[in-house]
């Protein structure tokens, strides 16, 4: 399992047990994650 698929799976994970702060915690990581794949590709480095 890539780590895509399991941070989706935990934020599926903190809906269904309707957890806020893991909710909140596990897509702040998503989003910082890609924040940094969007900033290496605009600056040409593919990853």
């Amino acid at each position: 399992m890539s780590l895509k698929e399991r941070i989706d799976a935990e934020i599926k994970a903190a809906m269904k047990s309707k957890d806020k702060v893991r909710l909140e915690t596990v897509r702040s990581i998503k989003k910082f994650i890609l924040e940094k794949k969007s900033a290496s590709v605009l600056r040409g480095k593919k990853r």
